[in-house]
């Protein structure tokens, strides 16, 4: 565990570079709405939106130049709560549109020219608060839906057409402030949705519906408090399934299976109970140490509590080294972006705090060089990572709640291998899952790579172990759990599905990872 007095020895006076034409005041400052990097306009660089507190919507170029007829006013509410914009092509023309859902209970699509896509805006009858909405083709009719809910008191889950007209609705428990999370997950060929709810005692839930909103079997799953991140969704036991990580204002952050059961090692506290150390922060998922093995990353805390932390969990369960890191003087109710910051060939962490700083943390929870960041306000916006104006750097995006929309240029080498989890809940359309097969798996044999869910015949990596088997071993999955005990002479895995796994000599060898045991990774592809 590492604490803020740790954190402020390094960075803190070393500042980096603004972006050409950065920061961009907002009217009323950013505060849930975290930027999106992505191309709006086909010219190959890419251009920011975000929303502001004062109820406008705003698009710039790389540059900080607003595009035409930009910002957009949306309705407003009697609070400050801003959900964040998506981006996407929702009526497959070519051209991308801007979705949005305001505070006042308006669902809203733009084209790029800041005109409105016929059928806009849709009255949703209630307050939007804090969720953003998730564009996602979940009928395979090859245009996008938009997925939404309702957060004040109408308790409602919303799909709409790329015209605005509805394909359907339902009722959940309580309130939803949870952004949706799409994927397969149950590998039936069409696309199920993930969202948490707020919940009252005894109901506080995560649901899963399939692409007609019937409830995907074992679902909606109960949790101890509201459910108030989005959840995500990544195969962290490369068996080419999704797994469903989210968090919880219990202090919990679980892993969840198909059917709604803890993972094996899941769910992990995050604090010692108290409501001020809940989870609000959406996970993000990568491979911080490169060692072909996937961590989870979430924060801890309320907005109005300081009791922040960033923790990082192995697929196992246990907590990386050098976590939680803890920061004392503020939340951390924004979301980690995950990328190379630094040039050293793994992954950082970068996520705001309340105490008005913007944090970058290696895989072993010490600050990379440069951070934090000090912007002089709240920072509940989640960070975006990416190379907006092609220059071959890495270049962050972060609001200030009562302040501006900044962009550093950090000096690095931007590598898009080495950028899993970029922005809020993963991508432009927002939904919230790493794509299956972004970890590639490294046999034993130097330069051979072997991917993890390729269809064909049985390939064991390092199978030289099993044929000559002199001595009781166990074959373990990612988890820690032992699967099949071998004997001596064993040579055949029996049923062993898809996934990595690593071999012991010992009963009781239990691996965290493959880089911190001595035992032989075994690569099964079915």
């Amino acid at each position: 565990m590492k604490f803020l007095a740790l954190l402020l020895g390094v960075g803190a006076l070393a500042a980096f570079e603004h972006e050409q034409g950065w920061p961009q005041y907002v009217a009323g400052g950013v505060d849930f709405s975290s930027p999106l990097l992505a191309d709006a306009d086909g010219d190959d660089t890419l251009d920011v939106l975000v929303a502001a507190q004062g109820h406008y919507v705003y698009l710039w170029n790389h540059r900080g130049e607003l595009f035409p007829g930009w910002p957009r006013p949306v309705v407003s509410a009697p609070f400050d709560e801003t959900s964040s914009p998506a981006l996407g092509d929702i009526n497959q023309d070519g051209l991308q549109e801007v979705v949005y859902a305001s505070a006042g209970g308006r669902l809203y699509a733009w084209h790029v020219d800041s005109s409105l896509v016929p059928g806009f805006p849709v009255d949703l009858g209630d307050n939007v608060i804090r969720l953003a909405v998730t564009l996602e083709d979940i009928d395979q009719d090859d245009s996008l839906e938009i997925l939404v809910g309702t957060g004040n008191a109408q308790f409602r889950f919303f799909v709409f057409r790329h015209d605005g007209t509805l394909v359907w609705s339902c009722t959940t428990a309580a309130r939803i402030h949870s952004t949706p999370a799409t994927g397969d997950i149950d590998l039936d060929g069409d696309i199920e949705i993930f969202v948490g709810d707020d919940g009252v005692s005894g109901q506080y839930c995560i649901y899963a519906w399939h692409h007609d909103g019937t409830p995907v079997a074992g679902w909606p799953r109960v949790c101890g408090h509201h459910v108030d991140p989005g959840p995500a969704l990544a195969d962290i036991d490369h068996d080419g399934r999704y797994e469903v990580f989210v968090g919880s204002l219990d202090n919990m952050l679980y892993g969840l299976d198909a059917s709604g059961q803890d993972l094996p090692g899941w769910p992990n506290p995050c604090g010692s109970g108290s409501i001020y150390e809940g989870l609000v922060s959406s996970p993000a998922v990568g491979d911080l140490d490169q060692d072909s093995m996937l961590e989870v990353v979430t924060g801890r805390g309320l907005l109005t509590g300081n009791l922040g932390a960033v923790f990082a969990f192995r697929a196992s369960g246990e907590t990386l080294p050098g976590f939680p890191v803890e920061m004392p003087a503020g939340a951390v109710v924004s979301s980690p972006a995950l990328t190379d910051v630094d040039d050293d060939g793994d992954l950082e962490i970068v996520v705001g705090c309340a105490d008005g700083r913007v944090y970058g943390l290696h895989h072993d929870g010490s600050t990379v060089a440069g951070f934090p960041i000090d912007v002089g306000s709240d920072v509940s916006s989640s960070p975006a990572v990416g190379d907006i104006d092609r220059d071959g750097n890495v270049e962050l995006a972060v609001g200030a709640r009562y302040d501006s929309l900044y962009v550093w240029d950090l000096g690095s080498r931007f590598v898009a291998d080495l950028t899993p989890w970029p922005m809020f809940h993963h991508d432009a359309r927002h939904t919230g899952r790493l794509p299956l097969g972004t970890v590639a798996l490294q046999d034993e044999t130097p330069g051979t790579t072997v991917a993890a869910t390729q269809a064909g015949p049985t390939i064991l990596a390092g199978s030289t172990l099993f044929l000559q088997c002199e001595q009781e071993a166990g074959l373990l999955d990612v988890t820690g759990r032992r699967v099949v005990d071998l004997q001596p002479g064993d040579n055949d895995l029996g049923q062993v599905g898809a996934g990595i796994y690593f071999v012991t000599p010992s009963p009781q060898s239990s691996p965290a990872s493959g880089k911190e045991v001595a035992v032989r990774k075994v690569v099964v592809q079915r």
